[in-house]
């Protein structure tokens, strides 16, 4: 999705995706996006973390990505797992449920969403 937002905000936008995305909008809104839906993994991990995770495995959900994911969160701590799981693939996507999981607090999650979001893959520091 940043791939077709950055086509999107480049000068030759509107030749090949047909809009011209603003780049101060997309340099607001990515991180913004970012935050949001890793809190909602975090949340939906919370609430349903346990009936998710029992399920057997299919073509999208490995048990083995969300030990994976668990593993970083145990070896890094919580702080350092949430902003680093930003630059790997698979553990991106299963941490924040894991955590929620795991019951990381809400706010602390939130704090270090918000740090990784800013500095993760979606920006540069």
């Amino acid at each position: 999705m940043l791939f077709v937002a950055g086509i999107a905000a480049s000068p030759v936008a509107t030749d090949i995706v047909g809009v011209h995305l603003p780049l101060p909008a997309l340099l607001i809104g990515a991180p913004i996006c970012a935050i949001a839906g890793a809190q909602l993994g975090h949340l939906l991990g919370a609430r349903f973390g346990v009936k998710l995770f029992a399920r057997r495995d299919s073509r999208l959900f490995k048990i083995e990505y969300a030990q994976r994911a668990e593993r970083y969160f145990q070896r890094y701590g919580p702080a350092k797992a949430t902003i680093l799981a930003r630059f790997i693939p698979i553990v991106r996507t299963f941490l924040n449920p894991v955590a929620g999981m795991l019951h990381m607090p809400a706010r602390q999650f939130l704090l270090w969403n918000i740090v990784g979001a800013s500095c993760g893959p979606t920006r540069c520091c």
